[in-house]
């Protein structure tokens, strides 16, 4: 069983957002209050993925390697269609035995895409972080806020997210650690406003609310605030998610964020699951590029740059190496 923790401002608010990021049938283990707001315990038993039996049998018998590279994609949650097409890839490639993980971990890794670093210079790079309640954006910014500052770069932080019981506090307090300017914007005329006032920074990162991927409205007036501000300060978009969801809430995350135009993704959560095959998958098929992967709470040490490596480990391994 995997256990995931989900926030709200109240104990109604927490159960509601893990129903939507977990499904109806995910058990509540506990909850408590907390100086956000309330935390809710999920545990949620790992969906098996069967690959087709008469078509493992086949691949058995023409070779055991390539049978390997198959158990290993199912066990890391990867679909039919994607095992498929990584098999046939490596039939294609002629490559047995013993040779078919290493050419499976070549295949992999070029099946994805890396974003570009954050591009830091002379104008500051404006990165605004949207995506479901719950999968980590105030946490992920806050981690490369860290990792930029010990870099030696100016940080200014920003949060919209004045919605959220304690999230301009949450905001703040990882501000005053960094001893970084932090502003708040309730407009888009306010968050133009705000990136000016920062512009001696060499990032400006940008918090926004979190809404469950259900609620279009909130997400179409998100759109046009940062839309708005786009057009007069250039901006980056990542599209945060957990690679702990589920492939219908990735699904419903997807095409409820497309509004927004996200440039890249920032996956969450790698350390809870085993399961991470779907996130990267959406990847794959949405053409977004992978910008940081996370995997634990860790502000200082759990953020990294996606290697071509890595996608191998998370669909061969499960997790990150």
């Amino acid at each position: 069983m995997r256990i995931h923790r989900v926030n709200g401002k109240s104990l109604r608010d927490a159960l509601e957002r893990a129903r939507a990021m977990h499904g109806e049938n995910a058990l509540v283990l506990s909850h408590e209050t907390t100086t956000f707001g309330v935390t809710v315990a999920i545990g949620e038993t790992p969906r098996k993925v069967e690959f087709p039996t008469v078509q493992a049998d086949v691949i058995v018998r023409q070779d055991p390697g390539r049978a390997d590279v198959a158990r290993r994609l199912v066990q890391s949650g990867a679909s039919e269609a994607f095992a498929r097409s990584v098999i046939a890839e490596l039939e294609r490639r002629e490559a047995r035995g013993i040779g078919a993980l290493d050419a499976a971990v070549e295949v992999l890794g070029s099946r994805f895409t890396i974003a570009p670093s954050p591009k830091v210079g002379r104008t500051p790079c404006v990165l605004a972080f949207v995506g479901p309640t719950g999968v980590g954006k105030t946490t992920t910014l806050a981690k490369l806020g860290s990792r930029l500052v010990r870099a030696g770069r100016r940080v200014a932080l920003i949060t919209t997210d004045t919605q959220r019981a304690g999230g301009v506090e949450h905001l703040a307090a990882h501000a005053k650690l960094l001893q970084s300017p932090f502003h708040v914007a309730r407009s888009a005329d306010e968050l133009v406003r705000a990136t000016i006032a920062a512009n001696g920074a060499d990032a400006i990162l940008i918090d926004t609310a979190g809404h469950s991927p259900r609620d279009g409205a909130f997400v179409a007036k998100l759109a046009e605030t940062l839309e708005s501000a786009r057009r007069r300060v250039p901006l980056t978009r990542y599209l945060v998610l957990a690679a702990s969801a589920g492939r219908a809430a990735l699904a419903t995350a997807r095409t409820t964020f497309a509004p927004l135009s996200p440039d890249a993704l920032a996956i969450t959560k790698f350390d809870e699951t085993r399961e991470p095959a779907a996130v990267l998958e959406l990847a794959e098929t949405a053409s977004l590029p992978c910008a940081f992967f996370a995997d634990g709470q860790d502000i200082a040490r759990d953020l990294h740059r996606p290697k071509p490596e890595q996608f191998a480990d998370l669909l061969l391994r499960g997790r990150l190496a």
